[in-house]
């Protein structure tokens, strides 16, 4: 896999870094690793994707993926998403991908896409 996953049970947060080239399949896989937990759902997330080096995906996957993540959302809880993206097409589509996922009068999951890792992190610290 591309990718690895942390969990801070303090923070309550799950980190992925990201490696190599992401496709869709990566994508979906790190979905099934992650959120298919109930419990992470209520967990504020950071995905690292400043080692991304090639995304394969087009724009009918990231809306394929918005919605799949959408449904898995728990919509009692709020919770935050941080990407930190430093190559050009991984930041748009990750743009790409928060735009869709705020598109919903019900959303609970708040995107921001980032090209510094300490601006994502003051971010997620945020009081709500």
């Amino acid at each position: 896999m591309p990718f690895t996953v942390s969990i801070d049970a303090e923070r309550r947060r799950i980190t992925s870094t990201w490696d190599g080239a992401v496709d869709r399949a990566q994508l979906f896989a790190y979905v099934e690793c992650v959120w298919c937990d109930p419990a992470a759902r209520e967990l504020d997330e950071l995905v690292d994707f400043r080692a991304v080096t090639q995304v394969v995906l087009s724009g009918a996957a990231i809306a394929e993926f918005a919605r799949y993540s959408r449904a898995l959302d728990n919509p009692a809880v709020y919770a935050r998403s941080a990407v930190i993206a430093t190559v050009d097409l991984a930041f748009g589509l990750s743009r790409m991908f928060a735009s869709l996922r705020e598109g919903t009068p019900e959303e609970r999951r708040e995107f921001r896409v980032f090209d510094d890792a300490v601006a994502a992190e003051r971010w997620l610290a945020l009081p709500r």
